[in-house]
C-alpha cells in the first residue's frame, strides 16, 4: 500500500508505505523527485536515498504486511528533510558502530549518521518512533 497525498510540484510528498514488495523503490522514487525539484545535488541525493531506506527497512523489518509506516519527504533549496514515522516498537542496537560493520545487519544506523547532515530519533508518546533526516548540498 502506497498512497501520496501531496504534489510533487510543491516540493512536498506524504507516503503511507507497508511492508510490501516495492515500498523502498517507491521511496527512492519520491525521493529523486523532491531532490530534483530542489535542487539537490547527485552525490546528497544518492546519500539520502541510502539513509532513508535503512530507515524505512528498519522501521519495516519483521512487521506484518499491514503495517503502515509514514513517510513525509520536503525539498527546500538545495536541501531535502524526510521523516520516517511508525508506530512499532523500537529496537536499540546491542553493539556500538564498529561491531555493527562487522555482522549482517546493524548498519543502518551507523550508515544514517554518516551520511546526513542531521539526523534525530524520537519516541512517541503512544509508542513508535520518528526519525528525521536532513541532507543539504554543499
Amino acid at each position: 500500500m502506497a498512497t501520496l497525498f501531496s504534489e510533487t510540484k510543491e516540493r512536498r510528498i506524504r507516503l503511507r508505505l507497508s511492508n510490501e514488495p516495492g515500498a523502498t523503490s517507491k521511496l527512492r522514487r519520491a525521493l529523486d523527485c523532491i531532490a530534483r525539484a530542489s535542487g539537490l545535488a547527485a552525490d546528497a541525493t544518492f546519500d539520502l536515498k541510502l539513509a532513508a531506506t535503512e530507515a524505512l527497512t528498519n522501521a519495516i523489518k519483521g512487521a506484518p504486511r499491514d503495517h503502515v509506516v509514514d513517510v513525509a519527504i520536503e525539498g527546500r533549496d538545495r536541501a531535502v528533510e524526510v521523516e520516517v514515522t511508525h508506530r512499532g516498537r523500537f529496537r536499540q542496537p546491542a553493539f556500538g558502530m564498529e561491531t555493527a560493520l562487522e555482522g549482517e545487519s546493524g548498519r543502518g544506523i551507523p550508515l544514517m549518521l554518516a551520511l546526513m547532515d542531521e539526523v534525530e530519533f524520537t519516541s512517541l508518546r503512544r509508542g513508535g518512533v520518528r526519525v528525521r533526516l536532513r541532507r543539504v548540498s554543499a
